[in-house]
């Protein structure tokens, strides 16, 4: 089982049509949105299957309206999505970081609720 955090989910993405965006890849377990930050977790039975699902729909958006394409990230084994997301930085499967954060940038405290 894999993982996946979404980032910068439009506020009218439905957790259907999320499900369906990642069941052209596999067999998705669970979709959870958040209530209002924007963040949505994945969870996909396959590691293969999410892997080919992040490659597909990282940078995308799934709304021709979305303000801003998705960011997608591999959580780590037993880390708990509600948990804080510093040191959570979205990563390309290749290992190249999608958004560099500026330097000047402080590190997100935001929690995440599910």
């Amino acid at each position: 089982m894999k993982r996946i955090l979404v980032g910068n989910v439009d506020a009218g993405i439905t957790e259907q049509s999320l499900r369906s965006a990642f069941e052209v890849f596999g067999t998705v377990v669970r979709v959870s949105l958040g209530h209002t930050d924007g963040f949505a977790l994945v969870e996909m039975k396959h590691s293969a299957q999410a892997d080919r699902a992040m490659a597909a729909l990282d940078g995308t958006r799934l709304d021709t309206a979305a303000p801003a394409p998705l960011f997608l990230v591999a959580l780590p084994s037993g880390r708990d999505p509600r948990g804080s997301l510093a040191g959570i930085s979205p990563q390309h499967p290749s290992g190249s970081h999608h958004r560099p954060a500026p330097a000047s940038s402080k590190r997100c405290t935001n929690t995440l609720s599910f």
